[in-house]
């Protein structure tokens, strides 16, 4: 019998809430959710999100500045979102990934908010 982890569904509740999201308000964007960060939200200028829906403690949290340094060095970014779940991260973590860049922790409804405030790329319509 192959019980899931909650933790993993927890990771795809997340991720399969913003693509929802995304397609619903019609925003273009790219999904590396297999292979890379979650998603680039194509705007004025892009908007990288990674969705750590994590809702109980584990390693996912004390992963984070690996993950924000991996993917600065893949992407070139200055700036991502990581979207929690009702798990907060902790200040030491949020500390060690602003270190590296700015790094925004917000919940869904903020980065909601934050897409729908988005300026659009030129040649962009609703």
């Amino acid at each position: 019998m192959n019980k899931s982890n909650p933790r993993n569904e927890s990771g795809k509740f997340g991720e399969d809430r913003m693509e929802k999201f995304l397609i619903e308000t019609n925003l273009p964007y790219t999904s590396k959710k297999n292979n890379g960060i979650d998603f680039i939200v194509h705007s004025k200028q892009d908007i990288y999100i990674d969705i750590k829906n994590q809702n109980t403690d584990g390693s996912v949290i004390e992963k984070l500045p690996h993950m924000v340094w991996k993917y600065k060095e893949k992407y070139n970014y200055s700036k991502v979102y990581i979207v929690e779940g009702k798990k907060d991260t902790p200040e030491s973590v949020k500390k060690h990934c602003r270190e590296i860049c700015d790094v925004y922790f917000v919940k869904f409804e903020e980065m909601r908010d934050i897409l729908l405030e988005a300026p659009p790329k030129i040649g962009r319509f609703f």
